[in-house]
């Protein structure tokens, strides 16, 4: 498949930050944009089905493994409103979601 044929896609990535002045670690979400691959599937823990998509990071050109709840297919209008005359995304690729959650460093389940 060639670049040009891969869709962009919206996907949410969770990561763990460390607060100032804290041993506490706060969970954030990060928007950010990428190529759609493929689709998977594998089977989780329980036996359950689950649904990934395989997408490639447009900042860093990193292949990740992605939960199909938490992709996006951009539309042409959506492409055009990020990118500027020259095809370059025009705005920050990572976006923080609003919504946080703190861990404990301590806490492990």
């Amino acid at each position: 498949m060639y670049r040009e044929e891969l869709r962009v896609v919206q996907y949410t990535i969770t990561k763990k930050v460390e607060k100032k002045k804290s041993k506490k670690k706060e969970t954030k979400k990060f928007k950010k944009l990428g190529l759609f691959h493929l689709w998977g599937r594998e089977e989780d823990k329980k036996g359950k089905e689950v649904f990934f998509a395989l997408v490639e990071d447009l900042e860093k050109g990193d292949i990740i493994e992605v939960a199909a709840k938490s992709i996006r297919f951009l539309s042409d209008d959506e492409i055009v409103a990020i990118t500027d005359e020259e095809g370059n995304v025009s705005e920050e690729l990572e976006t923080e979601v609003e919504e946080t959650e703190e861990t404990s460093e301590e806490k492990e389940d």
